[in-house]
């Protein structure tokens, strides 16, 4: 996901990174899938997304059916009302299980609000002392978290239990 033209400069790079990968882009502008390089165009597919839209998510969800990714990387619009909406439509519908979701550039100080709940999604279910860390209506099914400098890698899968 991106807001600027690009000249498909990210494209190429994860076609050269992933040299056996289908690789799935989405941005809300389509001059971004602009590109002056070869190749093999069956590994890419282009969708125009806005992510502030959860219609617009939600749409490309239905289009690509019951495609799963291993991997989800939003480096899209770097707000995190977008990266937030983004993660809850996409992680628990079409990233597979033990995927990993990345987010880049978290510095919006909502996204830091938020991390208290990617913290209870991932400890749903603990128990410490008369509080429980639960809310059936919130599971994204997390089971691991890695945060970095401007980065936060978010793993699907069950949870380990003691």
């Amino acid at each position: 996901m991106g807001n600027y033209p690009s000249n498909g400069n990210s494209m190429r790079m994860w076609l050269e990174f992933f040299t056996e990968a289908k690789i799935t882009i989405i941005d809300n502008n389509e001059r971004n899938f602009f590109y002056d390089f070869e190749f093999d165009r069956d590994r890419i597919n282009t969708y125009v997304v806005d992510q502030s839209s959860i219609s617009d998510l939600n749409s490309f969800v239905d289009k690509i059916g019951n495609e799963k990714f291993d991997f989800i990387i939003d480096d899209g619009s770097h707000q995190a009302d977008h990266q937030i909406l983004s993660l809850e439509v996409l992680f628990p519908t079409i990233l597979k299980d033990n995927g990993v979701y990345f987010i880049e550039d978290i510095h919006d100080k909502k996204f830091v609000e938020y991390l208290p709940k990617i913290y209870s999604n991932l400890n749903d279910g603990e128990v410490s002392s008369n509080y429980r860390l639960e809310d059936p209506n919130t599971d994204l099914g997390i089971s691991c978290i890695n945060m970095y400098r401007s980065l936060i890698c978010i793993q699907r899968g069950k949870k380990i239990t003691r």
